[in-house]
């Protein structure tokens, strides 16, 4: 496993895998309850707040550095239909606390913290960075990134 995220109401566990499956689990037997999946790796995954999206970074190809091909799926919850493939080629992926932007984080092939409303899945933002993790403050109003060696803040409007 790779990643893991609950649901909000803490009645489900989704985790990620190298093998590229999203399964969700029920925390009270412990059943699976869905598997889903696309590309390679699901390195990362994201759970807006409703519970109603899962966000999870794919690697389709990589190079000995980095990933090279790959991009974010936006899944939905209720089936394990996906409903969005976005082309950033990214390391890390998370909700804003309201649920309206995704932001996501690239590697040296894809070096950008961009942002995209839900609604539309059209970016909003876009700044040139290494990210390798990243989570927003629980207002909303900052997002703390991370490289190999820098945590930095940012403000967000």
């Amino acid at each position: 496993m790779r990643a893991l995220v609950f649901s909000p109401d803490g009645s489900i566990l989704y985790s990620g895998g190298t093998d590229g499956s999203i399964r969700a689990w029920s925390m009270s037997d412990g059943a699976l309850l869905l598997h889903f999946s696309f590309k390679p790796q699901a390195n990362n995954i994201a759970l807006s707040p409703d519970g109603e999206l899962l966000a999870s970074v794919y690697c389709s190809q990589g190079d000995a550095d980095d990933c090279t091909k790959g991009g974010v799926a936006i899944w939905d919850t209720a089936d394990g239909k996906m409903l969005k493939s976005l082309g950033d080629v990214a390391y890390a992926v998370a909700f804003s606390p309201d649920g309206g932007l995704l932001a996501t984080g690239g590697g040296s092939h894809d070096s950008y913290l961009r942002f995209r409303y839900t609604a539309t899945w059209s970016t909003v933002g876009e700044i040139p960075s290494l990210v390798e993790q990243l989570a927003f403050s629980p207002d909303g109003h900052l997002l703390a990134t991370a490289d190999y060696e820098t945590v930095t803040i940012w403000s967000i409007q």
